[in-house]
């Protein structure tokens, strides 16, 4: 279980404030891209001041703990620090910080306690799946993982369908559980990621598909992590899905512009299949600057951002918006449903004519 330990605290104290994790690469110039950071421009607001706020934090130098949480729950883990030579993961600091404060009654934001409410007593981070029935094919080889946000479940199912795939869709999962994690959860999400481990092992299929960025990031990289024990199924992204079996879809627009999910491309390094996907389907894709290793968030932070300061999570949308207006696109494409959801927020409280899409929604079935 994710801790400060001796270890942890030898790395951090090698911090030497060099700024690296608050930074893109030399494709952008170097330019700003932790979002905190980009909006505030204070190394307190950083993912380098995070990890000091955690040191001085276990030296017992700070006391007031309500600011602190203001501070950390504003961290949408976009990922960008993890650039970072000397500590594994800054991001990880911050969420353990996250953990202690817990331990020590200082709450999250309430908008993010009803989240922790939600995916603890009904199962999903909201109030209700977008799809709630099973599809419950014994031999299937194939199982759909819908996640408890998305909305394009009907589409991916009619997609299937029309391939003549079997495959089963198990409502009694859980949410994947990722919002527990960026919560400081720990207990929690261990809970929720093992039991719906338990019920893939009993089912026992050979593929998982998923259609949000975030889940697969979550099944792929945090299950083994913290269950510790390796999956024993394979997990496929959608784009690579489609890919495989030779979909040949037409699109609703054709001059479009792909915004990478924090999850899906920094976390798992999932950049040219989508690309490749949208391409194959004939369509103009014009890259913004900030693109793939390099790309803006989105502000939503899965859901934590949001829940905690709604105005600062829509700046940073508003921002992302304003780059793509600029490509003179008829669409933002992207593969997760936070994503979808604030782009969605930030275009219609700008006025833009941009739509923006999940990378199956462009498609006409």
């Amino acid at each position: 279980m994710l801790k400060f330990d001796e270890k942890l605290y030898t790395l951090i104290t090698r911090c030497i404030r060099c700024g690296e994790c608050s930074y893109g690469n030399e494709k952008i110039e170097y330019e700003e891209l932790c979002p905190i950071y980009k909006k505030y421009n204070f190394f307190s607001h950083s993912p380098g001041g995070i990890v000091q706020i955690a040191r001085a934090y276990l030296e017992g130098r700070i006391k007031n703990f309500p600011s602190i949480n203001n501070l950390i729950y504003k961290c949408s883990a976009c990922g960008v620090c993890e650039i970072c030579g000397i500590i594994d993961s800054p991001l990880k600091v911050g969420l353990i910080l996250k953990n202690e404060l817990r331990k020590k009654g200082i709450l999250p934001p309430n908008g993010v306690k009803n989240i922790v409410k939600n995916i603890s007593e009904i199962g999903v981070s909201i109030k209700k799946k977008f799809f709630n029935k099973n599809i419950d094919n014994s031999d299937a080889k194939l199982l759909y993982f819908t996640g408890c946000r998305e909305k394009i479940v009907d589409k991916t199912v009619k997609i299937l369908k029309n391939l003549n795939i079997n495959f089963s869709v198990i409502n009694k999962l859980n949410c994947c559980g990722l919002p527990l994690y960026l919560s400081g959860e720990f207990e929690l999400f261990k809970k929720i990621a093992t039991k719906n481990v338990e019920i893939l092992n009993k089912i026992k299929p050979e593929c998982i598909l998923f259609t949000c960025g975030s889940c697969y990031y979550t099944f792929k990289k945090l299950y083994p992590e913290i269950t510790g024990k390796n999956l024993e199924f394979e997990l496929i992204y959608v784009s690579d899905f489609l890919k495989k079996n030779n979909v040949k879809i037409n699109s609703k627009v054709k001059r479009i512009t792909y915004h990478d999910p924090c999850k899906l491309g920094r976390g798992c390094n999932f950049y040219d299949s989508p690309r490749e996907f949208l391409k194959n389907s004939k369509l103009e894709l014009v890259e913004m600057k900030r693109n793939k290793e390099n790309s803006f968030c989105c502000g939503s932070g899965n859901g934590i951002v949001k829940a905690t300061d709604p105005k600062f999570a829509i700046e940073i949308a508003v921002e992302r918006v304003v780059e793509a207006e600029k490509l003179n696109v008829e669409a933002i494409v992207t593969s997760c449903s936070t994503c979808i959801e604030n782009l969605k927020r930030a275009a219609k409280i700008t006025n833009s004519n941009l739509k923006v899409y999940h990378l199956l929604d462009i498609l006409e079935t």
